[in-house]
């Protein structure tokens, strides 16, 4: 979270999505889910608005393309509704459903540091995405690879991804197998004959 005022720490906290602008001339905002099944912010009543953590209540009213619709309790005319357009929302983390095991929150990957098998920092996690086929971590390199850069993305598959400890704040990746595995390797070991 970026809010420098609240004495709120940010692991107490996960954002669920955010408003999207005014829907109609009712006083109906959009809701853009964050969350992996976007029907799960439903179940939300009771959402917190950054930057201060307002307290907000919300009725959602409709299901729209790329997300909700829905009544902001206190905030009952388009006036109100649009400068909040793009806050967060959020809940607080003990809320969350409880994961099974090799399961993470994404707010828990972000940041951790990427080993490499031998145990060698390499850099740390970016973010984590999914385009459809699967989760991908995106990396931040301490040192840029040629071919890949310095944000190469890998799948956040076992064979890749061998250990995540969320206590030890890291996770090893094998990068150097994987990109052997790749077609840039090959490309890469063309360009040093050269």
């Amino acid at each position: 979270m970026t809010n420098k005022n609240s004495n709120v720490n940010d692991k107490d906290w996960v954002c669920v999505g955010s408003l999207a602008g005014a829907y109609g001339v009712k006083g109906e905002t959009r809701i853009k889910p964050f969350t992996d099944d976007p029907k799960t912010i439903k179940i939300y009543k009771t959402l917190y608005m950054e930057p201060d953590m307002t307290l907000v209540n919300i009725n959602i009213t409709k299901t729209i393309k790329g997300g909700f619709v829905g009544f902001i309790k206190g905030f009952n005319t388009r006036e109100n509704i649009m400068p909040l357009n793009g806050r967060k929302l959020y809940i607080k983390r003990g809320k969350l459903p409880k994961l099974e095991k090799e399961e993470y929150y994404t707010r828990d990957l972000v940041g951790l540091i990427v080993r490499e098998a031998d145990g060698s920092e390499i850099g740390n996690v970016k973010g984590v995405t999914n385009y459809g086929a699967g989760d991908l971590l995106e990396l931040h390199l301490l040192h840029p690879k040629k071919l890949i850069g310095i944000n190469p993305i890998v799948p956040f598959k076992k064979e890749v991804v061998t250990e995540v400890n969320l206590d030890a704040g890291y996770v090893t990746v094998l990068l150097k197998t994987w990109l052997e595995s790749q077609e840039v390797v090959g490309e890469e070991k063309n360009q040093e004959e050269r």
